[in-house]
């Protein structure tokens, strides 16, 4: 079996670290992959509890967000 290397640049967050800074951005991005199997990106204004562990966004007007499969992304811009 081949061993593979460890070689990311980034460090590794853990849950809370990694929702602290989410929060730190002005604006989020959600994506995921629709039901047809295509990437779908859309902007959101997510709630971000780093405490509770939690980051909650209403679905965008017209689209199916699922429930299991969600990349969410800060960004500084929209």
């Amino acid at each position: 079996m081949a061993t593979i290397a460890d070689d990311r640049n980034t460090p590794e967050l853990d849950a809370r670290a990694g929702l602290e800074k989410l929060a730190s951005y002005p604006f989020q991005i959600a994506t995921w992959v629709d039901a047809d199997g295509y990437p779908v990106s859309a902007a959101v204004a997510a709630t971000i509890d780093a405490a509770g562990l939690t980051a909650t966004f209403a679905s965008p007007a017209g689209l199916m967000v699922p429930t299991d499969a969600v990349s969410l992304t800060g960004s500084h811009i929209r």
